[in-house]
């Protein structure tokens, strides 16, 4: 949807997909190329793939699940009516796969080298949301894709409980 606004550009809200966030919400890392088999039109999903392969250092892999990220993010903005110039705000929660989308493939293509295509998605995402790159920075961090650990791997890193006790005189 498109909100016409005569003081400034035009919003674009695009549609919301809950069933995707509750499933990436519930999903561990290993779980989330499933979910782009599932949904393969969801920004969202790639750009979870790209920050699991930026945060395993395996750079030519976040480039092209960004890559995807941010070509199904920019086909969900068109069908939503989206024009260059037009703002599409961190607010609203059904925009944030298509801003994590640019902002994935910013940060892969800055990590290969390709500063050109980095520079030009930074000015994407100012011209979009000014605040979007700062939020996604603020949310979504390196240290969050770390693996949950569990208590039974607790329990295999811990050394055994047993213990034997000295006594006697110095």
């Amino acid at each position: 949807m498109t909100g016409d606004n005569s003081l400034g550009p035009a919003e674009t809200e695009l549609p919301d997909a809950p069933a995707v966030r509750e499933a990436l919400a519930s999903a561990n890392r290993d779980e989330v190329a499933d979910l782009a088999l599932q949904h393969p039109e969801s920004p969202l999903v790639w750009a979870e793939l790209s920050d699991i392969a930026h945060a395993d250092g395996r750079l030519l892999d976040a480039y092209a699940y960004a890559s995807v990220a941010h070509a199904r993010g920019l086909d969900a903005l068109a069908a939503a009516g989206w024009h260059p110039g037009d703002a599409v705000s961190w607010s609203h929660r059904s925009n944030r796969g298509a801003l994590r989308a640019a902002y994935a493939l910013r940060r892969a293509a800055s990590a290969i080298g390709a500063h050109d295509e980095a520079d030009r998605l930074g000015d994407f995402l100012q011209g979009v949301d000014p605040e979007a790159v700062q939020r996604i920075e603020m949310k979504y961090t390196t240290t969050q894709l770390l693996p949950v650990i569990t208590p039974e791997m607790l329990a295999a890193a811990q050394p055994p409980t047993e213990a034997f006790v000295i006594r006697g005189e110095d």
